[in-house]
């Protein structure tokens, strides 16, 4: 009851804030795009994840006013990206929506009228959706991420391979890009996980969409992406999220600066 009344006090008075974690070219080493995170700053507690307040605040349907709020920040921030660094013109944020928020009717209609304010075109937007989620009603969602993709909003699959994978959906899903669950790649797990790795990447190279390996934190998991064919990857090996302002700190760096140059 607690966490509710706060959740809701959070929306009146703009408690939440957008954190950004870099994804990363394995093959040149370049800034690609950033993954947007939402974050609580609660004025007691300090900064909250999502992890503890995104199921209450899909239970109680506070994620779609919550939901709509992010996507309005991280398109407004990517308006004053573009702006200030015509550069990074192709740099993508990923922004994660849940599966409630995909069952709301108006969501492509609103997702529209927010890229429309910030006078963005669909490309520079991907919409994360967990794998698990996604299965639960595969045929609505079948029709619905069409559509939204067929708009030119990329759709991304999010945390491939936590044990619900299903190969055969993925010729027929909509997809711009899949971003593979860490727990596949640790280094300690049997060389057989590594094997279905290369399957899911070959098979994602085929369908033309694009993979990025998630969580890689030291230079054995970055050798073993690379080695894998894997396009992408994003974990503390190169920046844990940040801030817009840090974020923006990256890009001034400008487009050539290395992420690999000095690991």
């Amino acid at each position: 009851l607690e966490l509710d009344t706060d959740l809701h006090k959070a929306i009146e008075n703009q408690e939440f804030c957008l954190y950004y974690q870099p994804i990363i070219s394995l093959s040149t080493g370049l800034l690609f795009g950033f993954e947007a995170l939402l974050r609580w700053q609660h004025p007691s507690r300090g900064l909250i994840l999502p992890e503890e307040f995104i199921p209450m605040a899909e239970e109680t349907g506070l994620i779609n006013p919550m939901g709509i709020w992010v996507l309005e920040e991280a398109c407004q921030q990517k308006k004053v990206w573009l702006g200030d660094f015509p550069d990074f013109s192709s740099l993508r944020l990923h922004i994660n929506i849940s599966p409630v928020q995909l069952k709301q009717p108006n969501l492509l209609k609103q997702l529209q009228g927010i890229l429309q304010q910030n006078n963005l075109d669909g490309k520079y937007i991907n919409l994360g959706i967990k794998e698990s989620k996604l299965l639960e009603t595969y045929e609505h969602n079948l029709i619905y991420l069409q559509q939204i993709q067929d708009s030119g909003i990329g759709i991304c699959i999010d945390d491939f391979g936590l044990g619900y994978s299903n190969l055969n959906y993925l010729p027929h899903f909509p997809l711009h890009t899949i971003k593979i669950n860490q727990r596949l790649i640790n280094t300690s797990i049997e060389k057989a996980n590594h094997q279905l790795i290369q399957i899911i990447i070959n098979l994602a190279h085929n369908l033309q969409v694009q993979v990025v390996g998630e969580g890689i934190s030291n230079m054995n998991e970055l050798k073993l992406w690379q080695q894998l064919g894997c396009q992408l990857g994003q974990g503390y090996f190169f920046a844990e999220a940040v801030d817009s302002q840090t974020a923006t700190k990256f890009l001034r760096r400008g487009k050539e600066f290395n992420w690999l140059a000095d690991k």
